[in-house]
């Protein structure tokens, strides 16, 4: 996806390489290149899936705004915008508890990519120096490191910082490709969105690999998630392009086959 050399002739081998897991599944995807790439933007993390799909759809919903307008039959009708939305699903088979684990790891994977980026914040403060207590940037700091001596010259304060909590710093957008039907149109690196919400669903009727008394993990997950495309360039038909012309598309020729690649 990213600036990684991941979109090349050898691509699918990934998965396969993997040592112990999922083998057949793996197998499929390297012949097939039913691959689903699914990357986090606040990490760059990749997880990628041997999509054995199972539902697969895509909505394009043209807004307007609408006024009724005395004496017309008809509204009069102002064009706002194009929403696209994906709606995926797909199975994960495990033949082993190996292939259990490592698919439950990557549904772990992919849940944590729907919550945001935080980080940390800090504040300064004035921290009194106790009897014997040592300043924790040791006795060499200066009165213009924040420190204070008394008439003596010993320290009597310093500066410190103290965590305040957690703030959001990034909203959990993703990436998401699949062969020629999910992917940006201008570039190799895949739609952007967000997952607006995602299902994570046991086979029950195939059963459970049981690892210990109280771990489980599924021989078959089903995953299912609705994803809001974001759209990162112009699109739309060029009306200065000669009339009946096929490819009047205002982003040129790397996007003419919209939505499709």
């Amino acid at each position: 996806m990213p600036t990684e050399e991941r979109f090349n002739s050898n691509l699918y081998k990934l998965l396969s390489n993997t040592t112990g897991t999922n083998p057949a599944a793996y197998s499929y995807a390297d012949g097939s290149g039913a691959v689903l790439y699914i990357q986090s933007t606040i990490t760059g993390f990749i997880q990628e899936f041997p999509a054995f799909l199972t539902d697969f759809s895509q909505t394009f919903q043209s807004n307007w705004s609408t006024e009724e307008v005395y004496g017309r039959n008809d509204p009069i009708a102002t064009f706002q915008g194009t929403k696209r939305t994906i709606s995926l699903g797909f199975d994960l088979p495990a033949g082993s508890l190996a292939d259990a684990t490592d698919n439950l790891n990557r549904c772990s994977n992919l849940i944590r990519m729907m919550y945001p980026g935080y980080h940390k914040t800090t504040k300064t403060y004035d921290h009194m120096l106790k009897d014997n207590e040592n300043p924790i940037g040791g006795t060499y700091l200066t009165s213009e490191q924040g420190a204070k001596f008394d008439e003596f010259g010993v320290m009597i304060s310093e500066k410190r910082e103290a965590d305040t909590g957690n703030v959001i710093g990034k909203s959990p957008l993703v990436k998401i490709t699949f062969g020629n039907l999910i992917k940006s149109g201008a570039n190799d690196e895949g739609l952007l969105g967000w997952i607006g919400s995602l299902s994570w669903k046991p086979n029950l009727e195939m059963g459970m690999f049981v690892a210990a008394q109280g771990e489980f993990y599924p021989k078959v997950i089903s995953l299912s998630f609705d994803f809001n495309v974001l759209h990162q360039t112009e699109l739309g038909q060029d009306k200065g392009k000669t009339t009946g012309t096929v490819n009047g598309w205002l982003a040129g020729s790397t996007t003419n086959k919209f939505p499709f690649k």
